[in-house]
């Protein structure tokens, strides 16, 4: 999990986004597996923090959830309060009774990709 630096209004402050979420990020092991050496670790993480917000906003999403603790292995966005589009590179690992029943063939969109009224 990389953290939202606008969200919580930190800049590319690593201290403060630990601090503001409660959680510990490992944004060096992230860095370098895109070889970016731990420097600029921070830097690259805050603008593709940046840059996923761009899109996130372009594309109106309201909410991501990815919780494979108690549903399984996705990611589920949601354009608004009714819809849901989830990408679910295995519907047969999902945990969660509610989300097997939307995780279908009647709401596959394409291969891996579900879409449906929440």
């Amino acid at each position: 999990m990389l953290p939202n630096f606008l969200y919580f209004k930190c800049n590319d402050d690593l201290s403060c986004i630990e601090k503001s979420s409660d959680k510990k990020y490992n944004i060096y092991e992230y860095a370098r597996l895109n070889n970016i050496n731990d420097k600029d670790a921070v830097k690259f993480v805050y603008n593709q923090s940046v840059e996923i917000n761009k899109v996130f906003n372009q594309i109106n999403v309201k909410n991501i959830i990815s919780d494979s603790s108690n549903i399984g292995k996705c990611i589920i966005f949601f354009p608004n309060a009714e819809e849901f589009i989830a990408y679910v590179p295995n519907s047969k690992n999902i945990s969660n009774d509610f989300w097997k029943k939307k995780f279908i063939k009647k709401n596959q969109i394409y291969e891996n990709w579900f879409a449906g009224i929440y």
